[in-house]
């Protein structure tokens, strides 16, 4: 807003950011036209928009609810279970090939499970579903890999520790990764 002082030039009314009061701005959100600094500013492929204008515009496409999160995660868990139980038995070929293909039948079942709707935190939850449901399927071989280091000094000499562990936890690390990779593609 413009004020006219006599015999002087125009004076611009100084204008702040709304969220962070004590930072001058020009910047308003091309949507509701808020002023903004540029820490607030996203850029998109309209102009700069408010986060809260930006948060509002993602959500139109996350419409589960709070129970088909839930219910997804849980299937996520469940079949996590069975398949990090059998694919790193398969061992290092095994858990090469079948890990992304098992990662997305999980991802699909829990969407379909979800009636077809996404969560916004559901891609992160299930990968940390996965990642736990690896751990538990395979505690046995985590622990007795564990029990192997802790007992090394007492070994014989000619075994190999590393390569026993290496052995042990490669296909089970492998599946938990390349699983996660594909339950988080599908479900995002």
């Amino acid at each position: 807003m413009r004020e006219s002082a006599p015999n002087h030039a125009p004076v611009e009314e100084k204008t702040y950011c709304a969220v962070h009061t004590d930072i001058e701005t020009a910047l308003r959100c091309n949507r509701c036209g808020r002023y903004m600094c540029p820490r607030c500013a996203v850029r998109t492929e309209v102009g700069y928009r408010c986060r809260e204008c930006v948060y509002a515009h993602q959500g139109k496409f996350y419409k589960a609810t709070l129970c088909q999160q839930i219910v997804a995660v849980a299937v996520v868990f469940a079949l996590s279970l069975v398949a990090g139980f059998i694919v790193p038995r398969l061992f290092l070929l095994g858990a090469l090939f079948l890990s992304l293909p098992a990662g997305a039948a999980i991802g699909e079942l829990a969407w379909r499970a979800a009636l077809r709707q996404r969560g916004r935190y559901v891609p992160q939850l299930a990968v940390v579903a996965v990642l736990l449901a690896a751990l538990i399927a395979n505690f046995g071989t985590l622990s007795e890999v564990l029990r192997l280091i802790a007992l090394a000094d007492r070994l014989p000499h000619g075994v190999d520790i590393g390569a026993i562990a290496f052995q042990q936890l490669t296909p089970i690390a492998l599946y938990a990764g390349l699983c996660a990779l594909a339950v988080y593609g599908r479900l995002s």
